[in-house]
């Protein structure tokens, strides 16, 4: 029986030892098969993303639930930035309480008048671009070149 116990101790103590290093080898290949999904998810999201730039003072939407149903969001009210806290977060004045909102949440608020000054400042340029490439093709040839 002694003898019989020996073996059975090593045979389970190998079996353990064998056990965790396969799982030590298995939990290595799922970081780094984690590391690779992420590296790629991040990838295809900065393709598309685009920052938000706020400054203190910008009226701004916000997207918040409704009253009736709390998974459906609406662009509520007009606000005022009053502080930029991180990279995209931001202090707002929200009834009488001051609340941080990510960016992914805002939304800036134009007037009419600022939208037609943005459209007509924007409209001027392409204006004077198209004239100046119709009437200078060797400017354009010369900038072609370059790159």
């Amino acid at each position: 029986m002694h003898i019989l116990r020996e073996l059975w101790t090593k045979e389970i103590q190998e079996y353990v030892l064998n056990l965790r290093e396969r799982f030590d080898d298995t939990f290595q290949i799922a970081r780094e098969e984690l590391q690779k999904a992420q590296a790629k998810q991040k990838h295809y999201y900065d393709r598309t993303v685009r920052r938000r730039k706020l400054c203190v003072g910008d009226k701004i939407l916000i997207l918040l639930p409704t009253e009736s149903d709390k998974l459906l969001m609406q662009w509520k009210d007009l606000f005022d930035v009053l502080a930029i806290v991180g990279i995209n977060d931001y202090h707002i004045n929200v009834k009488r309480k001051q609340k941080t909102f990510n960016a992914n949440l805002l939304k800036r608020y134009f007037t009419r008048d600022t939208a037609m000054t943005l459209w007509k400042t924007t409209t001027r340029v392409a204006a004077v671009m198209t004239v100046a490439v119709k009437s200078y093709p060797s400017l354009l040839a010369g900038l072609a070149r370059r790159q």
